[in-house]
């Protein structure tokens, strides 16, 4: 069982990293590109985005004096991430902020020579946009998601909270390659432990309905949600229709589990967003994206939801409920 908030290991010598910030405010002005994978209006959104705000403000960037600030919202729709990154280019940005495949994509898709800084991302070797986590080389670097055995933990409280649990769908936006990579990762995981598991799409939220249809009529006992800009996007009727068809969800973000999953476990994503102000800094004072490791999370959050629990009749083991991080009561 991992204990509270385990670290999983992190790229963390911020003392040999060239370009390195003194926290000096500065005259000279600076342009930031955001390109966020969520809506404007989702409340997610303006607290991953003061996160960045109030790490930059705090390092001498402040918006309005010496930083403005060009935001374009993929909401949720992936296609639109193309277009939407070159409108950032078209701002004349000095530097690009991303989260997400396949907003991370469109931005190194659009550009080769303005620094990108990835919030969040999945695996970014893995998927082709950076050559390794030490030195990511090009214009690219930023902060993963990824860690060695997070697949397997989510399987092992699936099978805590849902004794009987012989079949897991893994629900997500199969047309995102980092969801396709977490896939793989939870059925190989589910493998170990003699569990059927089956991947459904949600890459088109209108279908949604039938997804989950088909995940009822599979007998699936716990959906495992593999999150990108789609989930999170479609959040609430996507916990809606599963509680509805009496299945419950386990998530990877506390986002989810805010929004009525039954349980999420991995990085806290809000940490990452601050982090990647300091390497907007760094790169704002003249450090290279490319010689700045991608690092991994190093800072994991369990928070349950007794609400949801209750409504399907679930209960968290002792041991479960002795290392959440925080209960949704």
């Amino acid at each position: 069982m991992p204990t509270r908030r385990t670290a999983i290991g992190v790229f963390t010598a911020m003392a040999l990293i060239p370009g390195r910030s003194n926290a000096q405010p500065v005259k000279e002005s600076r342009r930031l590109g955001i390109l966020m994978p969520s809506g404007e209006n989702d409340p997610e959104t303006s607290r991953r985005l003061d996160a960045v705000r109030n790490k930059l403000d705090e390092l001498g960037w402040k918006t309005g004096t010496n930083l403005d600030v060009t935001i374009r919202y993929v909401s949720g729709h992936p296609d639109s991430a193309a277009g939407l990154a070159m409108d950032l280019i078209a701002a004349r940005v000095d530097i690009i902020l991303t989260a997400g495949t396949e907003a991370s994509k469109a931005a190194v898709a659009a550009t080769k020579d303005l620094p990108i800084v990835m919030a969040t991302i999945g695996d970014p070797v893995g998927i082709g946009l950076a050559q390794s986590l030490s030195r990511p080389g090009g214009n690219i670097t930023g902060f993963s998601l990824n860690a060695s055995d997070l697949s397997a933990k989510r399987v092992e409280f699936a099978r805590a909270c849902v004794p009987d649990s012989h079949r897991i769908a893994v629900l997500g936006n199969m047309k995102n390659d980092s969801v396709l990579l977490k896939a793989k990762s939870i059925a190989e995981a589910g493998a170990a432990y003699r569990i059927d598991t089956k991947r459904f799409d949600i890459s088109d939220p209108s279908a949604m309905n039938g997804v989950l249809l088909s995940i009822r009529d599979w007998k699936a006992d716990v959906i495992l949600t593999t999150e990108d800009a789609v989930v999170v996007a479609n959040r609430d009727l996507l916990i809606k229709l599963a509680i509805n068809y009496r299945i419950p969800i386990m998530s990877e973000f506390a986002v989810l589990a805010d929004a009525g999953a039954v349980l999420s476990y991995g990085p806290v994503t809000l940490e990452l967003w601050k982090r990647s102000a300091i390497y907007i800094d760094k790169i704002f004072r003249g450090a290279s994206p490319g010689l700045l490791p991608i690092e991994q999370p190093n800072t994991f959050e369990l928070v349950l939801n007794q609400r949801s629990a209750n409504a399907l009749a679930l209960r968290f083991p002792l041991n479960i409920e002795s290392f959440a991080d925080r209960v949704i009561e």
